[in-house]
């Protein structure tokens, strides 16, 4: 490759990396970012985009699915993404696994063509967005979309972030529901789930343990309940679950997972094992209080 060559493409590559964005590159250009890719130093998430290989991979599964995004909303203005897609967008609480798959709105009458990683919907996207250099539908039509397609954890996840984020009630999103997408394909299946969700939970982790506890029977438990320290009157510690059993004795359900160790929101600048001593402290003072604890994944 000769040297302005190089510079071209770096300068493009420069480009997306100021945009939160994979560039989009055709011809002479194109070939050699594809031969670039062969050595390791470019990645292409979808066919004709490109990014530095390095900063791809200190990007989460989300993330990377709103460079990707951002690149094709630039290239095709008229784009609007819907789905999972436009949940990602709207920070709802989406699976990574969701993240693999683009979906993209069509018009009804538009022939639907689908590839690999990019899915094209027919539907009324109705108000559409742009949100971070992202156009998407809106937080009420993606979520009711989401709701009608995945399995009951994952929804739940979506649908709880979904009221924790809008302030709205059970009943009210329901109604929402029913108003918006009366006759719609699978809107049972979307009520169905919509109907247990419960803004309380804190992650898409309690929201899918909870659709456990639901899919198997379990009774359910508080969410996000203070258990008073029994060392420090006036300081409660909030616990993930509670359960209060016939004979008053109480479970206390904490969900483990790796976010509290390397988010840095929830570490608060403390090294990984100063908050696992905070937390078997906190848990040893919850057992004080005569709770027995559960801690699961």
């Amino acid at each position: 490759m000769s040297k302005s060559a190089t510079r071209r493409v770096e300068r493009l590559l420069d480009e997306g990396e100021s945009r939160r964005a994979a560039v989009w590159v055709g011809g002479a250009d194109s070939r050699k970012l594809r031969r670039m890719c062969a050595s390791g130093k470019v990645t292409s998430p979808q066919p004709g985009y490109f990014a530095r290989k390095a900063t791809w991979d200190g990007l989460d599964a989300l993330d990377r699915c709103r460079w990707t995004m951002r690149g094709m909303c630039a290239r095709h203005p008229r784009w609007v993404f819907c789905e999972a897609s436009a949940a990602i967008a709207h920070g709802l609480s989406v699976s990574w696994r969701e993240a693999d798959v683009l979906h993209l709105a069509t018009s009804l009458t538009a022939p639907v063509a689908s590839r690999t990683g990019l899915r094209r919907h027919p539907i009324r996207p109705g108000r559409v967005m742009v949100v971070d250099d992202m156009r998407v539908t809106s937080p009420e039509r993606c979520a009711f979309d989401c709701l009608r397609r995945m399995g009951f954890r994952d929804g739940l996840a979506l649908a709880d972030s979904y009221l924790r984020k809008t302030g709205m009630g059970r009943d009210a999103f329901m109604d929402q529901i029913v108003a918006h997408h009366h006759g719609e394909r699978d809107i049972g299946r979307a009520l169905s789930i919509a109907r247990h969700a419960d803004p309380r939970a804190e992650s898409g982790g309690e929201s899918s343990a909870r659709a456990t506890m639901i899919e198997l029977g379990f009774e359910l438990p508080e969410l996000q309940a203070e258990v008073p320290d029994p060392f420090a009157p006036g300081r409660d510690y909030r616990v993930d679950f509670l359960w209060t059993l016939p004979d008053g004795n109480r479970v206390a359900g904490e969900l483990d997972g790796r976010e509290k160790y390397v988010n840095p929101q929830m570490t608060k600048g403390r090294s990984a094992i100063e908050v696992l001593a905070a937390e078997r402290l906190r848990e040893s003072r919850l057992s004080a209080t005569g709770a027995a604890v559960m801690r699961f994944s």
